[in-house]
C-alpha cells in the first residue's frame, strides 16, 4: 500500500516544471560565480596595473641613479690611470680633485639609492603572480640578481684597503674649508715621492682594477634595469625611448 501510494505521487508530479525549475537554479549558481569569477579578474587587473605603474617609477629612478654611478666610477678609474701615466712621466698629472676623489675617497662607494620596495612587496606577499606577463616576470628576477651581484662587490674592500695600504705613506689629511662655508676633509699627496715609490705602481693597479670592476657591475646592474623597463612601458602600452 505505501509503495503505491508512493508511485502514484510520482506519477503525479509535473517533471518539465520541476526540471525546468532545476535549469533554473543551476543557471543562477553559475552566473553567480561566473560573475564573482568576472569581479576577481577585474580587480587583480587592477591590482596588477598599479604594480605595473610603481615597478615603471622604481625604474625610473634606478636608471636615474646608476647613470650617475656610471660616471663617478668611470671618472675615478680614469683619474687613477691618469696618476698612473704621470707617474711614468707618461701623461699629466690629473687635477688635485679628481685625484682626491679616486684616491682619497676609492673605498666609499656613492650611494646608490636603487629602489627595490616594490619587487620586495610582490615577492613577500606571494603577489608576483598578478604579473602575467611571464617576460616581466624574468627581466625583474634577472634584475635582482645584478642588483644583489653589486651589493656582493663590497665584500672585497677590506682586502683592497690592505693591499692599497703604501698610499697612506704619500697621503696627508687635511679639514678645508671655514665658517663660511662647509668644512670637509680632504687629502693631499706627496707626487714625487709615489713616483719614486716601486710599489705605487702595483698599488694604483689594484685600485684600478677595483673601480673598474665595480664599474663593469653597475653597468650590468643598468643594462638589467634599462631592459626591465622597456618590457614595464610595453606592458602599459606606452612607447619606449629609443
Amino acid at each position: 500500500m505505501l509503495l503505491r501510494n508512493f508511485v502514484e505521487k510520482l506519477r503525479a508530479r509535473d517533471w518539465f516544471t520541476v526540471g525546468v525549475e532545476l535549469l533554473i537554479v543551476i543557471v543562477g549558481i553559475f552566473i553567480g560565480l561566473q560573475a564573482n569569477e568576472w569581479a576577481v579578474a577585474r580587480r587583480e587587473r587592477s591590482e596588477e596595473r598599479l604594480y605595473i605603474e610603481r615597478l615603471l617609477s622604481d625604474s625610473d629612478s634606478n636608471v636615474a641613479s646608476l647613470q650617475w654611478l656610471v660616471v663617478v666610477l668611470k671618472r675615478r678609474a680614469d683619474a687613477i690611470h691618469a696618476l698612473d701615466m704621470a707617474l711614468r712621466d707618461a701623461g699629466p698629472l690629473p687635477s688635485e680633485k679628481a685625484m682626491n676623489d679616486a684616491l682619497c675617497r676609492w673605498f666609499v662607494a656613492p650611494a646608490d639609492r636603487i629602489q627595490r620596495g616594490t619587487y620586495t612587496e610582490l615577492l613577500s606577499a606571494g603577489r608576483l603572480g598578478l604579473i602575467r606577463n611571464g617576460t616581466l616576470r624574468t627581466l625583474l628576477a634577472r634584475e635582482d640578481s645584478a642588483h644583489a651581484e653589486s651589493g656582493r662587490s663590497d665584500l672585497l674592500i677590506p682586502m683592497v684597503q690592505r693591499l692599497a695600504a703604501p698610499l697612506e705613506a704619500h697621503r696627508t689629511w687635511t679639514i678645508v674649508g671655514d665658517e663660511r662655508s662647509r668644512r670637509d676633509i680632504a687629502c693631499r699627496f706627496d707626487v714625487p715621492g709615489m713616483r719614486a715609490d716601486p710599489a705605487m705602481s702595483s698599488t694604483l693597479a689594484q685600485l684600478y682594477r677595483d673601480q673598474t670592476s665595480h664599474l663593469s657591475y653597475r653597468r650590468r646592474e643598468l643594462e638589467a634595469v634599462v631592459a626591465t623597463r622597456k618590457e614595464l612601458l610595453r606592458a602599459l602600452g606606452r612607447p619606449s625611448e629609443q
